[in-house]
């Protein structure tokens, strides 16, 4: 590699960084999610306690998870108090192998994003089917809110209760965001790109 090629492919990998800070080595990124829609849209919310079991499934386009947040809210007219709620991550379906866990305390009401961090790193397999279910000790006022598809894009998964899939949720997914540890070579990646489309331009 020549000597401007290199300092071209350093001043990309610069720009990439600067340019897209999601991207940056050791900090987390969000993999997949389900939020609020932009534009008019439906929704429901569904008390965990009495739902079970619960829970959502995606499907990562990383191939690992270190944590993931849920949108769950307080729907009593006064506080419920503290709640403890556990996320399990599993294989395939809401019986599948437990992968990880992790424990989270409910304690605001005015909270909408609860954050979970796993034990470890966990390794996924890109594509594949995995299901986030959730359990709690605590009020059944505490419920996970879903909403429709309002926008066209796709839902991630699945949404379960009761341990099934009802025909009546097909619009719905639960509020999530999965977090994952980027590679060094989706940079590197990226720098190389840019380093050949360099070299097109001046064949």
């Amino acid at each position: 590699m020549k000597i401007r090629e290199t300092s071209y492919f350093i001043a990309l990998i610069a720009l990439v960084i600067i340019s897209n800070p999601t991207l940056t080595l050791g900090e987390l990124v969000i993999d997949q999610r389900w939020e609020r829609p932009q534009s008019e849209y439906d929704w429901a919310s569904y008390s965990i306690a009495n739902n079970q079991p619960l829970g959502q499934e995606f499907t990562p386009a990383m191939d690992n998870i270190v944590a993931v947040e849920l949108s769950i809210r307080d729907c009593a007219s006064e506080p419920s108090g503290l709640a403890s709620i556990i996320v399990e991550l599993r294989n395939s379906t809401i019986t599948g192998t437990i992968l990880s866990s992790a424990t989270t305390t409910l304690e605001n009401p005015l909270f909408e994003w609860w954050f979970f961090d796993f034990e470890q790193q966990v390794t996924l397999i890109p594509k594949n089917l995995y299901v986030l279910d959730i359990f709690i000790d605590g009020s059944p006022y505490w419920t996970w809110n879903s909403w429709e598809d309002s926008d066209g894009i796709g839902l991630p998964g699945r949404l379960i209760r009761s341990g099934q899939f009802i025909p009546g949720d097909s619009k719905y997914a639960f509020g999530f965001r999965t977090y994952a540890i980027p590679e060094p070579a989706t940079l590197l990646m990226l720098g190389l790109g840019g380093l050949a489309l360099l070299r097109k331009r001046k064949a």
